[in-house]
C-alpha cells in the first residue's frame, strides 16, 4: 500500500509539474503578444498620423487651385473608341 501511495504523489507531482510548466509557458507568449500588440498600437498611430498630414497636404493644395482654376479650366470629355 505504501508504494501505491508514493506512486499515486509521484504521478500527481509529475503532473502539477507539467502544469506549473504550461502555465509558464502561456505566461511567456502572452507577454510576447502584448508586446506586439503595443508596437502594432504605435504603428498604427504612426500610420494614422501620417494619413492625417498627407490628407491635410492634399487638401490646402487642391483647396488653393480648385479656388482659383475653378470654372476657368474644363477637363475635355475622354475619346471614344
Amino acid at each position: 500500500m505504501s508504494f501505491e501511495h508514493n506512486n499515486e504523489q509521484s504521478n500527481e507531482q509529475k503532473q502539477i509539474e507539467q502544469l506549473e510548466t504550461k502555465v509558464a509557458y502561456l505566461e511567456h507568449h502572452i507577454e510576447q503578444l502584448n508586446d506586439a500588440m503595443v508596437e502594432l498600437q504605435l504603428d498604427n498611430k504612426t500610420a494614422k498620423d501620417a494619413l492625417k498630414y498627407l490628407y491635410q497636404q492634399v487638401q490646402s493644395i487642391g483647396g488653393s487651385q480648385g479656388s482659383q482654376n475653378s470654372g476657368s479650366f474644363i477637363e475635355p470629355p475622354p475619346p471614344h473608341y
